[in-house]
């Protein structure tokens, strides 16, 4: 490689390096911490929450919390299927990459 090519901007490097997922700056930093605050934060407040239903009204909190647990249930399900789906489309997809990469 020459060194016009190492120093252009249009040469690619490495196609499977990304600098926005490899190196931070500044304001990635406080992206992030930003959003793991804000995380937090909602989470506190809805545990919080969550422990004021059940001190005021046992039964509705229960029926809260397996709500919740339902939902979830159902997502992680979903998920999972559609997971399941999506990797048998691309085995069938490497497959007849492979074969047509044979032929030619």
């Amino acid at each position: 490689m020459t060194e016009s090519q190492k120093t252009s901007a249009y040469f690619a490097v490495d196609t499977g390096y990304d600098k926005k997922v490899y190196e931070n700056d500044i304001n990635n930093w406080f992206k992030i911490i930003g959003m793991l605050m804000l995380f937090y934060i909602f989470n506190g407040l809805h545990w919080w929450a969550n422990f004021e239903l059940a001190i005021a009204d046992g039964e509705a909190s229960t029926f809260y919390n397996l709500l919740i647990f339902g939902i979830t249930l159902i997502i992680i399900t979903s998920m999972v299927c559609a997971g399941s789906y999506v990797n048998k489309k691309k085995i069938i997809h490497e497959f007849w990459i492979e074969k047509i990469s044979e032929e030619k």
